[in-house]
């Protein structure tokens, strides 16, 4: 959500320009289906904005994006089977890139000496070092998460909405 100046603290008028954003991010398939596939918090947050329709999409298979990348940038995401291993394969699919993610998680940099981010989500690195990630979505996790999305659009949560990567690893620990 690009750069603010040092003590800038994100309003209701930018959680709702978050919001714009991710939903336009995510209207590009291929873009809503690697968000799907990276899981955690940054799926819910897809399942948010593109619902539960939009979830079919991950059933399409990697975008044509995916070959273009191959070869042009290399920048498209590896997944091998144990490489060296006989008959072993290399797969290629969709991936977010860290701008995609950052946005995704309402990222915001704010300018200080050493550069530092809040976001009105937990990035996906806090996310699956938090005691919610067990490897799968489960009722605790889906609870915190309306919760927390409710006190957002309600502007009931006023100090804090949106908190510094450390603040996220403390806020989501739960252990």
């Amino acid at each position: 959500l690009g750069w603010r100046p040092k003590g800038y603290v994100p309003d209701d008028l930018d959680y709702g320009v978050y919001e714009d954003r991710v939903r336009d991010l995510l209207a590009d398939s291929s873009r809503a289906r690697a968000a799907l596939m990276t899981g955690g918090i940054v799926w819910r947050l897809a399942v948010e904005f593109i619902g539960v329709e939009g979830v079919k999409c991950v059933l399409d298979g990697p975008s044509d994006r995916v070959y273009q990348s191959i070869f042009l940038t290399r920048k498209a995401k590896a997944v091998s089977a144990q490489e060296g291993t006989p008959g072993s394969s290399t797969w290629w699919d969709d991936s977010l890139t860290d701008g995609e993610l950052d946005l995704i998680c309402g990222t915001y940099k704010i300018y200080t000496e050493q550069h530092s981010t809040v976001s009105w989500w937990p990035k996906k690195n806090a996310w699956e070092s938090s005691g919610l990630n067990v490897g799968y979505w489960t009722p605790a996790a889906e609870k915190w998460f309306l919760e927390r999305l409710e006190r957002l659009r309600s502007n009931a949560e006023r100090e804090e909405r949106a908190k510094s990567s450390r603040r996220w690893k403390q806020a989501v620990r739960f252990y």
